[in-house]
């Protein structure tokens, strides 16, 4: 599953009572953004490396739920969002006073490749490259 995928399933599940955001909310001066609310953003690649290849690339992303209560059911409902795609996370919560609202961060980490594209796998065997031949009279 890559972000999109996964903004996808979000979208669905909560359908517009929760809107769901890509890396920050444009909001007019003077206006209110409506709680609660999900932003999602990439935040690096972090490929498995070893032996000179990069055999798997993955996405480490956050999802951040902000709400202005401490919402267990959403976070629920968000968490089986993860399961049901098969998605590990890892969770933080805190308050921001300046804004007076809970934020839930899940770190997640995504797949980078395309579905038809399999990582590299070594060649557990390589043969040996063939000696160059020589021409007679050489030594």
């Amino acid at each position: 599953m890559n972000l999109y995928e996964l903004t996808t399933a979000l979208t669905t599940a909560f359908g517009n009572d929760v809107p769901v955001h890509y890396h920050h909310v444009i909001v007019q001066e003077g206006e209110d953004l409506p709680v609660p609310y999900i932003i999602t953003n990439a935040e690096e690649l972090a490929p498995f490396r070893a032996d000179d290849c990069n055999y798997y690339q993955f996405t480490n992303n956050t999802v951040t739920l902000y709400t202005d209560t401490f919402d267990v059911a959403l976070m629920k409902k968000l968490e089986k969002v993860f399961d049901d795609n098969g998605v590990a996370y890892e969770r933080s919560s805190d308050w921001d006073d300046s804004q007076m609202l809970f934020f839930h961060t899940y770190t997640v980490g995504l797949d980078d490749l395309d579905e038809e594209e399999d990582p590299p796998t070594p060649d557990p065997d390589p043969e040996p490259e063939p000696e160059p031949e020589q021409e007679e009279g050489e030594p």
